[in-house]
């Protein structure tokens, strides 16, 4: 009867593990599917910039380098799993450059790149925090599978 319950707690701890859907390294140490704890928890100046009763949470760490240029990190969360993270350059196309030749890709504004679930896209946003109108570039990474499900959401 042991070895029964036994076989069956292991076979059911390997199930639920199957059943979880497996990560993307996004960006750097930044993988879909964490939580807001494990990847926040480690930043000191994180901010929390918007949340909603949907699920989704964007959430900002500035001074953050990336290919060894400055700038800010933008995470968006929803259901408390890392879903994408965009990286906002001060040299915006200095950085740009440097993705295309890192990457060997090529990144068209506004044009999304797919790679099996990674989706990898080059654009723009409007900065109403910092001034009326301005714009600011980044380049976003994010798992498609967490895309498709908070995508008919609204901020």
């Amino acid at each position: 009867m042991k070895r029964i319950i036994k076989f069956l707690t292991i076979f059911s701890s390997i199930a639920i593990m199957s059943c979880k859907e497996k990560p993307l390294l996004l960006l750097d140490e930044f993988y879909s599917y964490e939580s807001y704890a494990e990847v926040v928890g480690l930043y000191l100046n994180s901010e929390i910039i918007l949340g909603n009763t949907d699920g989704l949470l964007y959430v900002k760490l500035p001074d953050y380098k990336h290919l060894n240029e400055e700038g800010d990190i933008r995470l968006l969360f929803y259901e408390d799993q890392l879903a994408s993270v965009g990286f906002f350059p001060k040299d915006t196309g200095r950085y740009f450059a440097k993705v295309e030749r890192k990457f060997r890709l090529r990144l068209p504004l506004g044009e999304e790149l797919v790679f099996e679930n990674l989706s990898v896209l080059k654009s723009n946003e409007w900065e109403k925090e910092i001034c009326y109108g301005c714009r600011k570039y980044f380049v976003s990474w994010s798992d498609k599978r967490l895309l498709g499900k908070y995508g008919d959401k609204v901020w």
